[in-house]
């Protein structure tokens, strides 16, 4: 290889993966909703363990929201893990949605 081959493909992945520098994080509200009504409303970047009866526990640290324990038997919720603007985490058997709401550009995540 030439210096100008190596050149041109340090170039494209440079551009490749710079473009993670760009993507907004997304909101800076977390809403909790049980069964269609809202139950908890507040900023990510206040520390909070809001425990639902009889469904589980939810954790906002850092900036994240996630769902740390669950009394559904699959526990598919956990592993969705942090809840963000574009892909919210949901509980189907306990009825709750953690969702992030705020200013972001993001419409959807396509995987």
């Amino acid at each position: 290889m030439k210096k100008g081959d190596i050149l041109i493909i340090a170039l494209v992945l440079l551009l490749s993966f710079g473009i993670f520098l760009f993507i907004p994080k997304g909101g800076d509200t977390v809403v909790i909703t049980q069964n269609g009504k809202e139950i908890y409303r507040g900023k990510l970047t206040e520390d909070n363990d809001i425990i639902v009866p009889d469904a589980g526990v939810i954790r906002i640290k850092n900036g994240k929201a996630f769902m740390l324990e669950a009394d559904c038997p699959d526990k598919t919720c956990i592993n969705m893990g942090v809840a963000t603007a574009a892909k919210p985490v949901v509980c189907m058997p306990n009825g709750i949605i953690i969702s992030v709401e705020g200013k972001t550009d993001i419409d959807a995540v396509v995987y």
